[in-house]
């Protein structure tokens, strides 16, 4: 079947609503698991060859080897041994999509194991006003990658010339991170930092480079378990389960991503199409036995407890600590992380703001405005917390590669099933207390009534204003943001 063409304002109410150069709309594909010949699946990725050598050198130089220089022996034996270790079923897909563009198979498949070195993201469930069916959002945050927004595209799996689901994601990762099956259940992966891969001996020492060397050695320990087939990639785990025959339910698919064995700790963020059904799951790279023990029970969090919800929202930003934490638990993680870049605390109070602000049921004009809250929106948080705005991340922030909105209840077909945008271009701000940053560039906002009143939502919008600067490249804007921590 041949690729959907790209669509600037087809997906009513978010991507229509969107300023052409400000928001940008997600290209669209689509792709037929039906079609036996891989390298016409995969056939569109061609266009997208030129991004691959900045994607080289994000990964390679994340295990610190220049890109422009040989690659050395070891990375070449290691990337063939990933290849190999890559699931039978979709090393074929893998081989296929690399001699379309053009690349070595072993460094695509590297490029696949991509959020198992590094990603931040939010995530969020909660329930619609009125039918009480749940919304899913989404941001996905990742440092240095600044390509991922330049290359994001959208998704249409297809399975007997029908939508099975549909997927954000970039050319040539063939798993899959965020995910909408419609009228059964929507799925988002997040990075989680805790309960890594065990080590086989102490290492002495303490401090700063104890710490990244431990953690780097942890990484190489999970990775071994993924060579031996022992563990399998987060990624390829969801896009597995979302294929398999017999389909899966929410209930199946919260069970099933319990239970499978992770090369990295993930959160798993699900929503299903009747009331009441949204979770969080908490993952170490080990299996929760189900049913839960009580000593376990608090790594399936669900949308109808309030023991991890604050006025109906369930919401997760890299951290255990839950959106119903206080003000002392949330103090703690404050002193814990810090101050400055994609940090934790500061996301859970603008979450628990957002909630207060719209809950206990929420409309899609609410969701879209909470998914693109930035720190400008932050200030009275801020000065209650005695901290400059510039040094808070909105759940929106200039480590956003897209944002989105789905909705598992959109009958099976529709488009509307994910609404998204990728965030390409930034401005130059200064806050009321003094403090200088950069927010993403969106839409003029009416005070008090969000995203639903912006007059862009009618037409096309505004032309571009001064001081604003398009996100640069992946070696460009990993420099330029380098003072940002990673949260």
């Amino acid at each position: 079947m041949d690729p959907v063409a790209v669509m600037e304002s087809s997906f009513a109410p978010f991507d229509a609503r969107l300023q052409p150069g400000r928001m940008d709309p997600v290209p669209v594909f689509a792709v037929d698991l039906d079609q036996t010949d891989l390298a016409a699946r995969w056939a569109w990725v061609r266009d997208y060859a030129h991004h691959f050598h900045a994607a080289r050198q994000l990964i390679l130089g994340e295990v610190g080897v220049n890109a422009d220089a040989p690659t050395p022996l070891w990375v070449q034996v290691g990337a063939r041994a990933i290849l190999s270790a890559t699931p039978a079923a979709l090393r074929p897909e893998l081989e296929a999509c690399a001699a379309v563009c053009g690349v070595p198979a072993g460094e695509l498949a590297l490029l696949n194991y991509l959020y198992e070195l590094k990603a931040k993201c939010s995530s969020f469930v909660v329930a619609q006003r009125g039918s009480g069916r749940p919304l899913h959002a989404r941001t996905l945050d990742w440092p240095g990658c600044a390509v991922l927004c330049e290359c994001t595209v959208r998704l249409r799996f297809l399975r007997g010339g029908r939508l099975l689901y549909e997927s954000l994601t970039w050319p040539g990762y063939l798993g899959v991170l965020t995910a909408c099956v419609p009228g059964r259940f929507s799925v988002s992966v997040n990075f989680r930092g805790d309960e890594r891969a065990e080590l086989p001996w102490e290492l002495p020492g303490n401090g700063a480079v104890h710490t990244v060397v431990s953690e780097v050695l942890r990484r190489g320990v999970a990775m071994l378990g993924s060579l031996t087939g022992r563990c399998r990639s987060v990624g390829f785990s969801v896009r597995q389960m979302i294929e398999q025959e017999p389909p899966v339910d929410f209930e199946g698919a919260l069970s099933q991503l319990s239970s499978v064995q992770l090369l990295a700790p993930v959160y798993f963020t699900l929503a299903g199409p009747e009331r009441g059904e949204g979770a969080i799951l908490v993952r170490g790279p080990a299996p929760i036995p189900l049913p839960t023990s009580e000593g376990e029970a608090w790594r399936i969090r669900r949308l109808d407890d309030p023991a991890y919800t604050r006025n109906g929202l369930l919401y997760q930003a890299n951290s255990d600590t839950a959106v119903s934490a206080g003000d002392d638990e949330l103090l703690a993680l404050q002193e814990e992380e810090g101050q400055g870049g994609l940090v934790s605390w500061d996301r859970i109070r603008v979450a628990q703001a957002l909630a207060d602000r719209y809950g206990p049921q929420y409309s899609l004009a609410d969701v879209i405005d909470m998914v693109t809250a930035q720190a400008g929106e932050l200030q009275p948080q801020a000065k209650r917390l005695e901290v400059k705005v510039a040094e808070m991340s909105g759940i929106a922030n200039t480590l956003t590669i897209f944002s989105c909105v789905l909705d598992p209840s959109a009958p099976s077909g529709d488009a509307l099933a994910i609404r998204c945008a990728r965030h390409s271009l930034f401005e130059s701000v200064e806050y009321e207390d003094g403090s200088k940053g950069e927010e993403i560039v969106l839409p003029k906002r009416k005070a008090g009534n969000g995203w639903r009143d912006a007059p862009c939502f009618q037409s096309g919008g505004a032309s571009e204003g001064g001081g604003m600067r398009k996100r640069k490249s992946a070696a460009v804007g990993s420099k330029q943001r380098g003072k940002r921590k990673k949260g």
